[in-house]
């Protein structure tokens, strides 16, 4: 590889949150709300939170964003789908705060800050592995990082029948946020 002249240094610089812009409940014990936050774009794979959200009525799912399909979506969606629209950074922060799970199925993504957001807020997020996510969640103890649809349907299943397993990975994206915050990641920065 080329570098033009220019020394470069390997390490790579990630992205940082905000941690104390969101609200943190470490004691979520119940699934009962999962929460998307993103463009309503084919590529983020809506249609297959809300083929999800039809194996689960017990469950709401919270679609936060706008985009192409917004309205294709709210006309096919089932009961225990809510429609936020695009909202502000505080709303979506107060929105967190009910959550219990977030989702993140599209199958190609770079560092989804999204992420960090939800974890800060002791919300561990349903990823697929397509593009990395399992070099910063660990999978059953800050997050879980799946291979393919039928694994998010077991997945939330298994979080329904097990709280335990919940309990334990929103305590474990709350550490994750941390290790993400920009107080702590700006020395890397400066370096």
């Amino acid at each position: 590889t080329s570098n033009c002249g220019v020394k470069l240094n390997p390490e790579v610089l990630l992205l940082g949150v905000e941690q104390h812009l969101f609200k943190n409940e470490s004691t979520k014990k119940i699934l009962k709300n999962i929460i998307f936050v993103g463009s309503l774009t084919k590529r983020k794979k809506i249609d297959e939170i809300l083929e999800v959200a039809s194996c689960f009525s017990e469950v709401n799912f919270h679609i936060v964003g706008d985009g192409e399909l917004r309205v294709d979506l709210e006309n096919e969606s089932s009961e225990n789908v809510i429609f936020h629209g695009k909202q502000p950074h505080n709303m979506i922060s107060e929105l967190f705060f009910k959550m219990d799970l977030h989702i993140l199925l599209s199958r190609s993504e770079g560092f989804p800050k999204v992420i960090l957001e939800t974890a800060s807020s002791s919300i561990p997020s349903i990823v697929y592995d397509s593009y990395g996510a399992n070099s910063w969640i660990e999978n059953n103890e800050n997050g879980f990082v799946l291979s393919k649809f039928d694994d998010v349907k077991m997945k939330i299943q298994e979080l329904i029948d097990n709280p335990e397993l919940l309990k334990r990975n929103s305590e474990g994206a709350y550490k994750l946020s941390e290790k993400f915050d920009w107080k702590n990641l700006i020395t890397d920065w400066e370096k």
